[in-house]
């Protein structure tokens, strides 16, 4: 790329790239032609509005974070939308059903829903490990190192063990051993049980849904530069990550939005 042809008061010339079509950077101050500016400004925000929503679109669910994130989102999802899973998926409707008719409290149909997913997914996952993902290139089985393998989660059998302990619970377990004739507890720590791309592919094939991936990001008018952002912005607008798509024309879709802002990943549910 073209480097700015401006040329400071110290008579050293600016290092910033030309911005779009312009023979000079992103400051304003350094464009002769301001009209010219102005233009390219307009066209390349144009640009980055055509290629995202508005923040009006969708209305941003609080998920806490505790590393369930993602699966109470989608027990979220499936609670508002439970009618629409009766007939097709009855197994799963009669489950939920009957959480919802045990627990009065709303957060605890809420985690209750969102550790009946985790189990639904592992054991899918587990069952169809050898399943190949057009999308990624290579099967379940071989995904789940991919994306958990930071966590200590290598193998399948890891998967089954670890990701049958709701990630909502804490990371360790505790164990009892006799020593000496005494018993003694021991605190085992346990790998992290995050929801990944792996299981949203899961929820995808399981409930037949599109589900589609949201950023959040903003078109800085001073630089003309895009920047992944927080709900926190005035500016924030939605941009479509990553998808995955039914076959079936009739399929529902989940929307989610992916905050990657502060340090650990984390999902939260988009509604209209």
């Amino acid at each position: 790329m073209n480097k700015c042809k401006f040329v400071m008061k110290n008579k050293k010339p600016c290092r910033n790239n030309c911005f779009g079509s312009l023979e000079y950077c992103h400051l304003r101050t350094h464009n002769e032609d301001k009209s010219a500016f102005d233009t390219e400004m307009n066209r390349k925000l144009d640009e980055f509005n055509e290629a995202t929503l508005p923040k009006d679109s969708f209305n941003i669910v609080s998920i806490n974070r505790d590393g369930a994130c993602m699966f109470k989102c989608i027990a979220k999802y499936l609670i508002a939308n439970l009618d629409k899973i009766e007939d097709t998926h009855k197994d799963h409707y009669v489950a939920i059903k009957a959480i919802m008719d045990e627990y009065s409290n709303k957060n605890d149909v809420d985690e209750e829903v969102s550790e009946y997913v985790q189990s639904i997914l592992k054991n899918w996952i587990v069952k169809n490990s050898k399943m190949k993902i057009p999308k990624f290139d290579m099967s379940l089985g071989e995904l789940i190192i991919i994306v958990h393998g930071d966590e200590g989660i290598l193998t399948l059998e890891d998967y089954d063990e670890y990701f049958s302990i709701y990630a909502g619970d804490f990371d360790f377990i505790i164990e009892t051993e006799t020593v000496n004739g005494k018993e003694i507890k021991k605190k085992i720590e346990i790998p992290e049980r995050w929801g990944t791309v792996l299981e949203l592919y899961a929820v995808h094939k399981i409930f037949d849904l599109n589900i589609n991936i949201f950023l959040l990001k903003k078109f800085d008018k001073r630089t003309g530069k895009i920047a992944v952002c927080t709900s926190r912005s005035k500016e924030y607008r939605f941009y479509l990550s990553e998808t995955f798509d039914s076959d079936n024309s009739d399929a529902n879709t989940m929307n989610l939005y992916f905050n990657t802002m502060y340090g650990t990943s984390h999902y939260q549910l988009l509604l209209n």
